[in-house]
């Protein structure tokens, strides 16, 4: 069967391949693997470890492996191993771990608002966790996806904001969990950086727009999108002065694959 992707893993392959050379027979643990995110890398490496023959494999966390591969049963693959777990509590495999990409938090808006605790909890309980991984299997780069939401809301007379923006969430705002709990997590990156030796590698992650994107929660443009193939008129919430630019899926999979490989450990990437 044809894969509808094609194209775009092709791009990705074009645009990564010298990142490959040295990367056979690696193992790369992956959380956040089910997500929009976490879909792109595991098809990209999927493709790329066949179109290179690197003989390397993937190891998946998901709190519900089996009711993801029902629904997308194409993952199914000898080179990608799922197991079940909490981020915040899960065992360790047993396996030698060359790379770690953590991908996991929960993306969803009304959680960060209504159940802050939660969302906080989570980001840093759960980077901890994958970072004692790290520590443990001596990993050659961990890469964290955290994201523009640490330097809170964008001056108006800001127009671009490079890495040493000084800027953070109002911490008194309902919504401020997620940022100041991805900027915990970058912290915590650093610790184990100047501690532990452990290569961490961070991109602060901003609007995209691809295949696997939900149409149905808070992504804007997912659900402009989800209007039109309903034949709705789009609905915007607010007054239609914000301004936002989404990055293409297949390019930030370029990113974050030289992100992890190439990347300067403790030096935040914007991506976006």
């Amino acid at each position: 069967m044809e894969n509808k992707l094609s194209d775009d893993l092709n791009h990705i392959l074009k645009h990564t391949s010298s990142l490959w050379e040295d990367k056979r027979k690696k193992t790369i643990f992956l959380t956040g693997g089910t997500g929009f995110f976490g879909k792109w890398l595991t098809e990209s490496f999927s493709y790329i470890n066949d179109k290179l023959s690197l003989d390397s494999k993937l190891i998946i966390l998901s709190r519900e492996p089996e009711m993801f591969l029902q629904s997308n049963p194409k993952f199914k693959r000898t080179d990608i191993v799922f197991i079940k777990g909490d981020i915040t509590s899960f065992d360790f495999p047993e396996e030698k771990i060359d790379y770690i990409i953590h991908a996991a938090t929960e993306a969803s808006a009304s959680m960060n608002i209504e159940k802050p605790l939660i969302m906080f909890d989570t980001i840093v309980d759960g980077t901890r966790r994958v970072l004692d991984l790290a520590k443990i299997k001596n990993v050659e780069s961990f890469l964290l996806t955290s994201s523009g939401a640490i330097y809170g809301k964008q001056p108006s007379n800001v127009e671009y904001m490079d890495e040493d923006f000084n800027s953070s969430p109002n911490i008194y705002n309902n919504d401020a969990a997620y940022g100041e709990g991805k900027r915990v997590a970058e912290m915590l990156c650093s610790f184990y950086h100047k501690n532990f030796g452990i290569s961490t590698k961070i991109a602060r992650c901003y609007a995209f727009v691809g295949p696997y994107l939900p149409l149905n929660t808070n992504f804007a443009i997912g659900n402009f999108i989800n209007d039109v193939l309903n034949k709705k008129n789009i609905s915007i919430s607010g007054n239609g002065t914000p301004y936002r630019s989404y990055l293409y899926a297949s390019d930030l999979m370029i990113w974050l694959w030289t992100i992890l490989f190439r990347g300067m450990p403790i030096r935040p990437y914007n991506v976006g």
